[in-house]
């Protein structure tokens, strides 16, 4: 799309090629870039778990700091990424409904066990 060592941010954001990837996104079966072939963002269902997410950690953490929201919302994002990507519809309702049960008893998450089965808790 640009190179930020010749160009400004803001140049290659209002640049033709940045303008040609959203025209892209806001047509998805348009879409030419592999790697956003592959993205789940199409997928409706992901957008309401993850705002639904959000939304449920504020509630039951309003203290929470910027960085554990960041690592907790990793984990829910990185989890479902897996088992999206292995296809196993029931695996990933388990994960999100783990990840939920496991904010829900006020337990950190940590994305260096995202790997896991379920998410794992650090407290």
């Amino acid at each position: 799309m640009g190179d930020i060592m010749t160009s400004s941010l803001k140049e290659i954001w209002s640049g033709e090629e940045a303008e040609k990837v959203r025209d892209q996104h806001r047509k998805p079966e348009s879409l030419t870039i592999n790697a956003c072939q592959n993205c789940y963002g199409p997928h409706k269902f992901v957008e309401n778990v993850i705002n639904n997410f959000i939304h449920y950690l504020h509630f039951k953490r309003p203290e929470i700091s910027t960085e554990e929201f960041g690592d907790t919302l990793t984990v829910l994002l990185e989890g479902m990424d897996q088992k999206m990507k292995n296809g196993d519809t029931p695996a990933l309702q388990n994960f999100v409904k783990s990840t939920f049960d496991l904010i829900d008893r006020g337990q950190r998450l940590s994305p260096e066990q995202t790997h896991a089965k379920e998410p794992i808790s650090t407290s």
